[in-house]
């Protein structure tokens, strides 16, 4: 197998291993609106955020949440690698011992840790109705009817003396 050849199998499966996710979350909370779809975007592999957290902007939560890397996601990746591929050509001497390729890679390698994004997308909750309470309609079962003159009024208490318990030992 040639150096090319074997080149493209290990890009070919590095691009086979990584995968798309996508993560859902859905409230009981009715949508109250458009959904809305953005790029999230962060360094040094999602640690330093560099974009405004998605919903912020829902006064009243939200009704569904779906964050995911998709394919868009992974051309951008792809993207900052050849990115990071030439900076890194560009950056070290070229000496003809290997070097080149060596920064190549560390550039290629390095640049999706320090610069990527993810999808984002979300539905505001509807504000609370203000329309009024309704009692629900059905068949009850009737109510007691009220106690009688001389009838004791509040809860029934318990019946007989009160319990007697042991008494507590010396100390």
């Amino acid at each position: 197998m040639s150096q090319w050849s074997r080149r493209v199998a290990v890009a070919l499966a590095a691009l086979l291993a990584s995968g798309c996710y996508t993560s859902r979350v859905t409230t009981k909370a009715p949508p109250g609106g458009a959904e809305v779809r953005k790029h999230q975007w962060y360094a040094l592999a999602g640690l330093v955020p560099l974009s405004s957290t998605g919903g912020i902007e829902c006064q009243h939560g939200l009704s569904r949440v779906e964050d995911s890397f998709t394919l868009v996601d992974v051309a951008i990746a792809v993207g900052l690698s050849l990115g990071g591929a030439l900076v890194g050509l560009v950056a070290c001497p070229s000496d003809g011992n290997g070097a080149l390729t060596a920064c190549a890679g560390v550039g290629a390698g390095l640049m999706p840790l320090a610069l990527g994004s993810r999808s984002l997308s979300y539905v505001c909750e509807a504000p609370p109705s203000s329309a009024p309470v309704v009692a629900p309609t059905g068949d009850y079962p009737p109510l007691p009817p009220p106690p009688g003159p001389g009838a004791p009024s509040g809860p029934p208490g318990p019946t007989g003396p009160a319990p007697a318990y042991p008494p507590l030992p010396p100390q």
